[in-house]
């Protein structure tokens, strides 16, 4: 190394590939005359240590010394170097092949962008010195010395010329940083296909039709005018309605991106590659921020057409050095360009191109949004930023983009294209982004002391769970011991719903009580169970009285048994909690004395009379006056001096919520009181003054109680939900006696189930399996969606296929309108499926990466029709059969949601037999149900593999209709 100047002068350091040319006995001159077409690249250069790209040349050589000694530098390093994510190494590796690789085209796509990127980068000497030693060694021409493997380091210890250690390293760089680059650009190329960075092919393809777009067609955001419009007083004053409606995005820590000395830019590949072609010298977490930035900014000003401005967005925040992107001030240019399009209908623009611009600017959000979801392809991930905060940032963005989307629906209702973001909205399509904002949601809910049970009130919507967890973390939980009670708890049930009924024991009012129990007069709820009457029960302040339900007005109460009121006629109530239910039913029902009926005083021990009170219970409830909902969460939380959406809120998260019999006890209310911490409220009767009527699902808060939505319908009454909506509603309730599921919503059920018939079935181990038998057999027309339901199945002969319970099932697997029905006949499932061999019967086998361990099948198929590869996977019992066959509901196998790229699938085998059957749907061919699986469709290049007899599978027979009869 050669230095002049003095002291304060930047210093000079020759760099040059001549010692390694002469090694090889190769001119310089041939290698410039070969590679002219790059342009004329020196092999010798005198670099500046100012030159911003030295220091990564010289800590990228430091780094090879530290991790290999001169006789350790050999062929298999680089490709063991290679097998590493970029993010292992420290930062003056990973930044060389971030920043080579843009510059290094793997397709004529690339190569405008690579022009352009090396004239970003023409005045660094040490980067054209780097890609000089690039070209000389991918050339492979190192005359009579070269290599098979085409590493210049092997030719090098091949020749006789010995190098000096500093020249020895750099050729072993040299040969390192072109096997990492080529991965990096594999990855690149054929994985991150639709990211927002500005090499994925979606990118490109924008930045090559894109011409540049006019300032003027940018309308500028006074972020000084939004903060006034937003004052209090004005516009603020609706900010929990907008919350509600549109979804409330969140912070998120800036990353230092800079947005505003850019021109405006109407794609996101665009926005992302005038930004990379600015910066000659990326790191990881460069992209990281820029890809944060594109997210955004990027979506909100391509989307909307509206110059927003960092000021406008991002606040300062005490003791951080850098800001966060509000989600308050987000929403409010959200709000803000829906009421200036409203107002101005886009100022000459065509309204509905306007609305059409917004979903293509979103349908390419989703995409990036999606590869970003999957860790390989994960521009957080690969810049090494930590899980958690990686999914913190990425569903922070989401909510961003579901919140735009929301607010362009309020816009363009009947837009055709709004049928793309309707399908992502309710999560149809890009599965991957609501299954890491699920995640967020879970982690985020449980570290504020929420169940994360509770998202089960989204009702199957991504959107309204990505509004109802940001909401409702920042209310104060409802604790009942403490604040991490739920940090068990899982999305499928809370823990604390259940109880030992052994050792079950009524809660006084307070807990230093004594008072004695109250029971009703011996024999009196008897007689009238016995004639067929709804006994109910009167207070006079010392005993109580039984009279039929016939004579007097009453109050139903509808309660959890968990919080401390449940028992049995027999065995009665503390008298202090007799009083305090009387007291409230009084409060109800002040001119009949407060009559009331309540399980605990209601219905006997005794069998028959038991199931007697029980058939009777939709009937009770229908009859009374009015229901009184007594929970501890909503008495505590809940006043009628809070907004109406935070009591939505509370009532949404109780324990009232989460039980089986409660719901046909909301539904079936005349009218439906709730205990607040005033006492009994008709909260109903607040929402309906306090709002106009809207049943969308999508759009209102009180969609988080279902109960209330249905019941605003004035056909409510007469109610008769079909069964898949009755399963929605199931969704989040559990019941401490898993045999009283049925019973309990037997006046939802379709009118062909006898519920004497499933009270019949006698008690026993497996009284919950015959009960669901009896139940399909009774319905007998079944959604054929119904075997792909991934709940525990049933351990009956001929009914392995069926779910043990219905709170356990989704929605979508009882939904009939897409897919049709088929016949529960009394030993199995006869319907018409899509089915395929297996050329190979799959084992069923230990799942080795499980933990705890699992069976099932993991396997690779190959269909060989359409050339597609995919990957099989299913949970199953080890002691079942082989797998021989896989049922669809479609003919095509790619025909899955777009946007998603896994499908369903029935595991089956062939019953001993079953083949001699036609397949017709008088002779269906028996198959023995598996399991239900999931095949997701494989990359392009694991599909070559596969095709070429690289990776083992299984091959997968043509599809063809046919009639079965799963058993």
């Amino acid at each position: 190394m050669s230095t002049s100047g003095r002291r304060n002068v930047s210093q000079r350091v020759n760099l040059t590939w001549l010692p390694i040319l002469k090694a090889l006995n190769v001119p310089p001159e041939v290698i410039t005359a070969q590679h002219r077409t790059f342009g004329i690249l020196p092999f010798e250069v005198n670099a500046d240590e100012s030159d911003a790209f030295y220091p990564l040349y010289r800590d990228g050589l430091q780094y090879l010394r530290h991790e290999c000694s001169p006789s350790s530098v050999k062929c298999s390093v680089p490709l063991t170097l290679a097998d590493k994510e970029l993010k292992q190494f420290p930062h003056a590796i990973s930044t060389l092949v971030n920043t080579l690789a843009d510059v290094i085209p793997v397709s004529k796509a690339h190569e405008e962008f690579v022009r352009l990127k090396l004239q970003s980068c023409r005045n660094s000497a040490t980067f054209t010195f780097v890609l000089a030693g690039i070209r000389f060694a991918t050339g492979g021409n190192f005359g009579k010395h070269s290599a098979k493997c085409g590493h210049i380091i092997c030719a090098v210890k091949a020749s006789s010329r010995k190098l000096a250690e500093p020249d020895l390293y750099q050729a072993f760089l040299i040969d390192c940083l072109i096997q990492m680059v080529d991965k990096e650009n594999w990855l690149r190329d054929e994985l991150a296909i639709n990211t927002c960075m500005p090499w994925s092919r979606a990118s490109l393809r924008e930045f090559s039709i894109a011409t540049p777009a006019p300032e003027a067609r940018a309308q500028v955001l006074d972020h000084k005018l939004l903060g006034r419009l937003f004052a209090r007083g004005g516009e603020l004053d609706k900010y929990a309605a907008w919350t509600w409606k549109f979804g409330l995005p969140i912070g998120i820590p800036w990353f230092g991106a800079p947005h505003d000395s850019f021109p405006f830019c109407d794609t996101l590949g665009k926005y992302t590659t005038v930004r990379a072609l600015a910066q000659p010298i990326r790191t990881l977490q460069d992209d990281a921020g820029l890809w944060l930035s594109a997210m955004t900014f990027g979506v909100l000003e391509a989307s909307t057409c509206i110059r927003v401005p960092e000021p406008a967005v991002l606040v300062p925040l005490e003791h951080r050095s850098s800001p966060t992107l509000s989600g308050t001030r987000v929403l409010q240019v959200l709000v803000y360009w829906a009421q200036t399009v409203r107002r101005y209908k886009s100022r000459g623009e065509s309204h509905d191109e306007q609305g059409r611009r917004f979903a293509q600017v979103m349908y390419r959000a989703f995409e990036a949004l999606d590869q970003e979801a999957r860790r390989a392809t994960s521009i957080l991930a690969r810049a090494g930023i930590a899980e958690d905060q990686r999914e913190d940032v990425f569903s922070a963005v989401a909510l961003t983009v579901v919140a735009a989307c929301i607010v362009a629906q309020s816009l363009w209702r009947s837009l055709p294209e709004m049928g793309l973001i309707d399908d992502f909205l309710w999560g149809k399509t890009y599965r991957s982004v609501g299954e890491v904002v699920y995640q967020w949601c879970t982690r985020k809910m449980r570290s504020e002391g929420w169940c994360p049970s509770m998202l089960h009130v989204a009702v199957g919507s991504m959107a309204f769970v990505m509004r109802v967890a940001p909401i409702l973390v920042q209310l104060p939980p409802f604790i009942r011991t403490a604040r991490n009670e739920h940090a068990h708890c899982g999305t499928d049930g809370c823990r604390l719903d259940t109880f030992t009924a052994s050792k079950y024991v009524p809660r006084h009012t307070q807990s230093r009580c004594k008072c004695n129990y109250m029971k009703p007069p011996p024999g009196a709820v008897q007689q009238l169970l016995s004639q067929g009457l709804v006994p109910v029960i009167c207070f006079d302040g010392r005993t109580l009285r039984v009279v039929p339900a016939q004579q007097t007005p009453y109050v139903a109460i509808s309660h959890v048994w968990l919080e401390g009121m449940g028992s049995t006629t027999e065995d009665g109530l503390p008298s202090c909690v007799v009083k305090r239910i009387a007291g409230l039913t009084t409060r109800v029902l002040p001119k009949h004395g407060g009559a009331f009926w309540m399980d605990s005083l209601c219905v006997p021990q005794e069998g028959s009379l038991r199931k007697r009170a029980i058939k009777l219970m939709a009937d009770t409830y229908r009859g009374a006056a009015k229901v009184l909902v007594i929970d501890d969460c909503i008495r505590t939380q809940c006043s009628v001096r809070k907004d109406a959406e935070d009591n939505l809120m509370y009532i949404a998260a109780s324990g009232w919520m989460r039980r089986v019999w409660t719901l046909q006890e909301g539904l079936l209310a005349r009218e439906l009181y709730f205990e607040f911490a005033e006492g009994p409220v008709d909260f109903e009767a607040n929402l309906r003054d306090g709002r106009a009527s809207d049943q969308s699902q999508l759009n209102l808060p009180i969609s988080v109680v279902p109960v209330f939505a249905i019941r605003e319908d004035p056909g409510a009454s007469s109610y008769a939900p079909p069964l898949w909506k009755v399963v929605s509603l199931l969704n989040g309730r559990s019941t401490s006696k898993a045999e009283d599921e049925l019973i309990a919503i037997s006046s939802l059920l379709p009118p062909q189930i006898n519920t004497d018939q499933l009270l019949a079935e006698p008690v026993g181990p497996d009284v919950v399996e015959r009960r669901m038998r009896v139940f399909l057999r009774q319905l007998r027309d079944i959604p054929r969606n119904v075997p792909l339901g991934t709940s525990p199945r049933l351990n009956l002969s001929g009914f392995s296929w069926a779910p043990r319970m219905l709170t356990k099932e989704s929605m979508r697997d009882w939904y009939d309108g897409e897919y049709g029905k088929g016949a529960c006949t009394e030993d199995g499932l006869v319907a018409e499926y899509f089915v395929a061999s297996l050329k190979k019967s799959v084992k069923i086998q230990k799942l080795s990466s499980s933990v705890p361990a699992q069976w099932g099948v993991d396997t690779l198929l190959y269909h060989k029709p359409s050339k597609t590869a995919y990957q099989l996977n299913g949970l199953a019992d080890p002691r079942s059969p082989t797998i021989d066959v896989l049922l669809f509901l479609t003919g095509d196998l790619q025909a899955v949601y777009t946007g998603t790229r896994s499908g369903r699938c029935i595991a089956a085998s062939v019953v001993s037999g079953g083949s001699k059957a036609s397949g017709s749907r008088h002779s269906p061919v028996r198959l023995q149900y598996i399991t239900s699986c999931t095949h997701t469709r494989q990359h392009a290049v694991i599909e070559e593999r596969v095709r070429e007899g690289d990776m083992p599978s299984v091959s997968l027979g043509e599809l063809g209709k046919m009639w079965v009869k799963l058993t």
